[in-house]
């Protein structure tokens, strides 16, 4: 019996695609489906409208891509198919049908003025009227299960389907299950969204499994960026910006370790309407840059806010943002309870040694990959990046730290570069917080804080003249007038060559836009004067490094207030540290604190019995040097104690780090040196630690022997 019934489905099946074979009519050329005004509108003549006639348009034996709430097929034209403008034409049908187009061919000037081509399907007895609209970029589909949470950072299932019309693609249709989410942060409330998509297969087991993908020829992966360019009136900067740095510097370290990310524009269909011009990309993550050992050894962070970087104030938000970083390499890069004290141990370092080592040439030159730091101060000032430096400290940057011998070696990896060329932020929401145009060309950003910086301020001749030379190879390469008008010649064609820009015009009519006639002309022209202004910049520079824009404050390495949690996490790291601590509990109401009293015994301390306690503690061995009872001896030590401008370096020559816990700021030897914050809640003092800066060759100083 089921043998039967087999036989009767499949047979079935067979009369079904027999008859929908016969439905699809044989192809013809689009330039013989042309005809005039009056010839088109003699079709509709005894006929009756249809809207269900069509049930596929197919442009040499590809589907078009539907907007099937304004009505309008799109074809993306083959590059480099020298019968793209006049390709075969066959409609899929219940009925046969015929088809003809409205008095227009396919050519340049049509794709790029967005002309909307009027089309009918007829029958005997009925007809269907559409529209087609040709582009000459990439379509992609993204249907989803459910509505997306605009609010959020919820991923909802989704099915992409992607149509690559690059000449050397090996498939012009690729079709993968996932997830879509909201992206950004200040962007999200835009009307025009970007989309973060991780794309999922199923293995053969039947479970869910990641589905690592090449998309327009870009590297495989599962993870996907929709960058929307809402704000920008070109919709240039931030692709042209990241794609620069991907060809010309982010291989450019010691390990060549790719630090950038690359973006290819398509148009977007959004659960099957135009949703607009959209740019194609991949996150930087611990996939490219070689990540997944030990997290004291290398990590990767990400810096999120304008939090001072030349020393972070080790203090924890709810999300764990370590002062304006967050982890994106190990388990508590996608889950925050996963996140340990531990996977902050390498920044904590890095960022002791960079205060540690302050003027001492040989120890930060460990700090950094010399390529890859001057490739990403000179790049971040080519661009104006004003999101990624501002008053010297950075944003929008990964950093890949790993430790070696002697010392631990970071890689910058920029990102996010929308705010850039000339474009500022500006609070206003109806201005989309863009001001086009709001900077000169002749406007220098440089990042001023940092190993680098560091550096610099030494007058360290031989790194002058290696910053002068990497300017001028780049220069004479990359940056070049010749290869970055080859760059604008491909995005303006894609941007308004294939008539996305009008399109994006009328989908987003309160998007920040130009005139489009113009193109790209403004914009290459504020570049071609970036590039003449650093290059009289760099002239000057050279023949006298004394007229560099210098800032003494942009050295300045200060140390910071932190919390409970960060002096464990401190004390955690001691080990890999040198020299000692003098610890000292000024409040003695601290030992009825469970996780205090707990804390402080661990370190070897004991309880005082009412007055202060002190220790001394080696950070190398881990063991309690020497322990003050009394407070007067603790006193004697911290007497001395200031901020003055020449402290760090007795400080450090001394080889002890200071640390106080207070309840409040009664027992400061300097009020003004010691910085104190509210608990939000209660408006009382929070219990605080702070890293103290002795005189150098003040008398009564010198720590114990």
């Amino acid at each position: 019996m089921k043998k039967r019934t087999g036989i009767v489905l499949l047979l079935l099946s067979l009369l079904a695609g027999a008859y929908l074979l016969a439905r699809s009519e044989a192809s013809v050329r689009y330039e013989d489906c042309v005809v005039d005004d009056e010839s088109f509108e003699a079709v509709t003549a005894g006929r009756t409208e249809k809207e269900d006639l069509i049930r596929q348009i197919i442009f040499e034996e590809e589907r078009l891509f539907y907007d099937s709430v304004n009505r309008i097929y799109y074809y993306s034209l083959i590059d480099g198919d020298v019968r793209a403008d006049n390709p075969h034409v066959r409609v899929e049908s219940e009925e046969h049908v015929k088809i003809v187009f409205r008095n227009r061919q396919i050519s340049e000037e049509t794709i790029r003025s967005n002309h909307t081509i009027e089309f009918l399907v007829y029958s005997d007895r009925y007809y269907c009227k559409s529209s087609l609209k040709c582009t000459t970029l990439p379509l992609m589909n993204i249907s989803c299960a459910g509505p997306i949470n605009e609010e959020a950072d919820e991923y909802v299932d989704m099915k992409l389907e992607l149509f690559d019309n690059r000449k050397s693609t090996a498939s012009r249709l690729t079709v993968s299950e996932g997830r879509i989410r909201v992206r950004g942060s200040s962007t999200r409330h835009f009307p025009k969204k970007g989309y973060r998509l991780s794309l999922t297969a199923d293995s053969p087991g039947g479970n869910e499994r990641a589905n690592h993908i090449s998309l327009l020829g870009m590297r495989q992966d599962d993870d996907w960026i929709l960058y929307a360019a809402y704000n920008d009136q070109e919709k240039i900067r931030n692709v042209f910006c990241c794609n620069l740095w991907e060809y010309t510097c982010a291989e450019d370290n010691r390990d060549q370790v790719n630090t950038g990310m690359e973006y290819r524009y398509t148009e977007l269909f959004l659960n099957g309407e135009y949703w607009g011009l959209y740019a194609l990309g991949y996150p930087i993550d611990e996939k490219q840059l070689g990540l997944g050992g030990d997290p004291a050894e290398t990590a990767l962070y990400q810096k999120v806010n304008w939090a001072d970087e030349s020393w972070p104030a080790f203090a924890f938000g709810d999300e764990d943002i370590f002062q304006g970083y967050k982890l994106k390499s190990g388990p508590g890069k996608t889950e925050q309870s996963l996140i340990d004290d531990m996977d902050w141990l390498l920044l904590t370092e890095y960022y002791y040694r960079l205060a540690q080592n302050n003027g001492n040439t040989a120890e930060l030159y460990k700090g950094i990959d010399l390529d890859n730091a001057v490739d990403c101060y000179l790049f971040i000032n080519l661009i104006q990046g004003v999101d990624n430096t501002n008053e010297g400290t950075i944003k929008n940057m990964y950093l890949l730290l790993n430790k070696e011998e002697g010392g631990i070696r970071m890689l910058y990896a920029p990102w996010d570069m929308d705010y850039a060329l000339g474009n500022t932020w500006v609070p206003e929401w109806e201005e989309n917080r863009t001001a086009p145009y709001g900077m000169t060309a002749d406007v220098n950003v440089w990042m001023k804080k940092g190993y680098l910086n560091q550096l610099m301020a030494t007058r360290d001749q031989e790194l002058w003249q290696f910053i002068f030379e990497k300017y001028k190879s780049l220069r004479a390469d990359g940056w070049s007038e010749a290869k970055i008008n080859l760059l604008l010649d491909e995005y303006e064609q894609d941007i308004y060559g294939s008539g996305a820009y009008l399109r994006e015009m009328d989908r987003w009519p309160e998007g920040t836009y130009g005139d489009p006639a113009e193109g790209m002309s403004r914009f290459r022209a504020y570049v071609a004067d970036r590039l003449q202004f650093m290059d009289r910049c760099f002239e000057q520079y050279e023949a006298d490094v004394e007229s560099f824009e210098y800032w003494e404050d942009a050295f300045q390495v200060t140390p910071q207030v932190a919390t409970f949690r960060d002096l464990r996490l401190y004390l955690r790291a001691l080990p890999y540290l040198e020299g000692r601590a003098l610890i000292k509990i000024d409040d003695p109401n601290l030992w009825r604190d469970p996780e205090y009293e707990a804390l402080f015994r661990a370190l070897g301390l004991e309880d005082a019995g009412g007055s202060a306690a002190a220790v001394i503690y080696d950070c190398a061995g881990g063991a309690v040097i020497d322990g003050f009872s009394e407070e007067s001896s603790a006193e004697q030590l911290l007497s001395g104690l200031s901020d003055s401008p020449d402290g760090l370096a007795g400080w450090r020559e001394a080889g002890v780090k200071i640390f106080l816990f207070s309840a409040d700021g009664s027992e400061c030897m300097d009020a003004a040196a010691w910085r104190f914050d509210l608990d939000e809640s209660s408006g009382s003092p929070k219990v605080l630690l702070r890293e103290c800066i002795r005189p150098a060759g003040e008398e009564g100083a010198q720590p114990p022997s």
